[in-house]
């Protein structure tokens, strides 16, 4: 009978035995699971942070970009005017360039219109006028 219950205390003890191997597995196997989960979880940590440093330098560069659009927007808005004013100004030196155009046609019409009429009758006649005059003045 001792034979039997050694026996049957050698078999419980191997079953504890290969349970706690089994769990010792089990738990190691948890363990490596558990590690490599941590490590992956800080690798995302870092790429996120990594992430964030780039996106607060993408940010940046767009608020420089964003303030450097603004200000070239605000000088071509001024170069805008300028343009308007000189435009205006263009404008009125070119009526009055055509004004004065026109004025210069119409003197020079009269002009010739006035030597067209004039003969050398006339000529004549006012060289006798201005030779009496200038006797007249002598004596």
């Amino acid at each position: 009978m001792e034979h039997k219950e050694v026996n049957g205390f050698e078999q419980k003890v191997q079953m504890l035995i290969d349970r706690y191997k089994s769990i010792t597995e089990k738990y190691k196997n948890l363990q490596e699971k558990y590690n490599s989960e941590v490590k992956e979880r800080e690798d995302v940590e870092m790429r996120e942070m990594v992430l964030e440093d780039k996106c607060a330098e993408k940010d940046k560069k767009i608020s420089s970009l964003e303030e450097s659009l603004s200000q070239k927007n605000n000088e071509l808005l001024l170069l805008e005017e300028k343009y308007a004013s000189l435009q205006i100004k263009y404008d009125e030196t070119n009526a009055r360039a055509n004004d004065l155009e026109e004025r210069k046609r119409k003197v020079s019409s009269r002009i010739d219109e006035v030597f067209s009429q004039i003969t050398s009758e006339d000529i004549v006649s006012e060289m006798d006028n201005l030779l009496a005059e200038s006797d007249e003045i002598k004596l």
